[in-house]
């Protein structure tokens, strides 16, 4: 707890986390809730500005068959997200153009993307996005992008990334499916991968020191999760994740984390 940053502006006290066991009914399944607390993958709001210079050199790479060597100019360069402009996407769009030092300018609301994309100036599209979990949300967004941008993005040759700061496997991969289908040249990236051993009730998680431990937790997971959000009581997709970002927490995490 102690190494945790802040969450949504409050920290998080060793008399939370007490509060938080105290809910459940005795210590051996506090002990086991433990467990998911010391294996919480909490990204700090540092960790997402260091990887926004790994972003950075992903959006260089991919632009050097477009620019050459020299640095995008903010004329050429598209920022834009999948979500709507309060969401964590937006968010992350806003935190590249900080550590890149561009003007708020090149932010596109993706409404507004057919218009900006009309512009013969541009060479690149970025799409940024904090977490992509079982990737349903991501693949219905890049669906819909794609029906309403693509004719301009290929009349143009315009340089089309998606980029992920954290990923699951499994929902990257859906991801790349999708782009592979639609054939307009987007370019999928993952900074920092999560796969199955991060989910903390597999079997390969290392969460646990027992399966016992293991499946008393999940049944607890699913019974205090249930009287939160009661279709996904393990979080979106089932996936039983354990993360964390300073300013939110994504719906494929466990419910009895931030519901």
């Amino acid at each position: 707890v102690a190494r945790w940053p802040a969450f949504r502006g409050q920290t998080v006290t060793e008399a939370k986390v007490q509060a938080w066991l105290d809910q459940f009914p005795d210590a051996p399944s506090q002990r086991a809730m433990f467990c998911i607390l010391q294996h919480v993958h909490f990204y700090s709001q540092s960790f997402m500005r260091k990887k926004m210079r790994e972003v950075d050199s992903i959006i260089r790479e991919a632009a050097q068959d477009r620019v050459g060597s020299r640095q995008l100019t903010a004329e050429e360069l598209v920022v834009s997200y999948l979500d709507g402009p309060g969401k964590s996407g937006a968010a992350t769009a806003r935190l590249l153009c900080e550590e890149r030092g561009l003007p708020a300018s090149v932010i596109v609301e993706r409404a507004m993307l057919g218009q900006r994309l009309s512009d013969d100036k541009v060479r690149v599209l970025v799409l940024t996005d904090d977490f992509v979990g079982t990737g349903k949300s991501a693949c219905s967004a890049l669906q819909a992008l794609h029906d309403d941008i693509a004719p301009e993005v290929r009349a143009r040759d315009v340089r089309t990334l998606f980029v992920a700061v954290v990923g699951h496997v499994s929902g990257m991969e859906a991801v790349r499916r999708l782009a592979a289908d639609l054939q307009f040249g987007l370019q999928v990236h993952c900074c920092e991968s999560l796969d199955e051993s991060d989910c903390v009730f597999s079997e390969k998680s290392d969460t646990f020191p027992s399966p016992a431990q293991r499946l008393l937790a999940k049944e607890l997971a699913q019974q205090w999760g249930a009287r939160l959000q009661k279709q996904t009581p393990l979080g979106f997709g089932d996936l039983g994740l354990a993360v964390v970002f300073e300013r939110s927490c994504p719906n494929n995490s466990l419910p009895i984390l931030h519901a």
